[in-house]
């Protein structure tokens, strides 16, 4: 039987090994198990960090997501459009919602007044309509007829820059249209209270950001 004794057990590895004292060849594999050991640390090393940045954490938002102002602007102030319609806070309502939708989808200041801000997006609600459209549908030989009204909001705005007064944006016909299912009379629409015109505020809000801040 070859002379001997046993040392234990490998932690890491969990193999019961046998060694001979002064053994040149077990120190060569141990070096050799090391280096492995390391290279194996370094590649896992690697490809977390290279998970890391391909699946970001739910719940977080990465920052170069958010747009910037115009002309390296830090600032903007909505101040409340004016109405030139003949319905009561339409223009209200609007403009709540533009505040909203720019201080989500820039990183400056977005504020309601003139004077603190670097730009400011001037407006006027020049007209709202309602349209009544009616569709039908075949179904089981009889023809179901449906009512829909085709919402129409058409301002003037324009985006200053206010150290020197320069246009930066503008557009003095811009028009939104939406259809809307509606269960109540049409005139009670633009009513302050109604859900249905919330919803298209909001919609036009995000349409007319997009445009100001990236010309879609």
């Amino acid at each position: 039987m070859e002379s001997g004794k046993i040392v234990g057990i490998c932690p890491a590895l969990m193999v019961r090994t046998k060694t001979v004292q002064n053994d040149p060849g077990l120190n060569c594999k141990k070096s050799t198990l090391n280096f492995q050991l390391s290279a194996f640390n370094f590649q896992l090393i690697i490809v977390l960090v290279f998970a890391a940045l391909i699946f970001p954490g739910c719940g977080y938002r990465v920052r170069s997501a958010v747009g910037r102002l115009p002309a390296g602007a830090e600032s903007i102030g909505i101040p409340t459009f004016r109405n030139l319609t003949g319905e009561p806070e339409i223009e209200q309502m609007l403009t709540r919602a533009l505040l909203r939708e720019f201080a989500a989808r820039t990183s400056g200041r977005v504020n309601s007044g003139e004077t603190d801000a670097d730009l400011v997006l001037l407006g006027e609600v020049k007209d709202v309509s309602a349209v009544p459209v009616t569709f039908g549908s075949q179904n089981s030989g009889e023809l179901t007829f449906s009512s829909a009204f085709q919402v129409t909001v058409r301002i003037g705005a324009r985006l200053v820059r206010r150290r020197d007064s320069a246009v930066v944006w503008e557009n003095e016909d811009f028009v939104f249209r939406e259809r809307h299912l509606l269960d109540s009379d049409v005139r009670n629409y633009f009513a302050g209270d109604n859900p249905a015109f919330e919803r298209l505020a909001r919609n036009f809000a995000a349409a007319l950001a997009g445009v100001v801040l990236y010309g879609e």
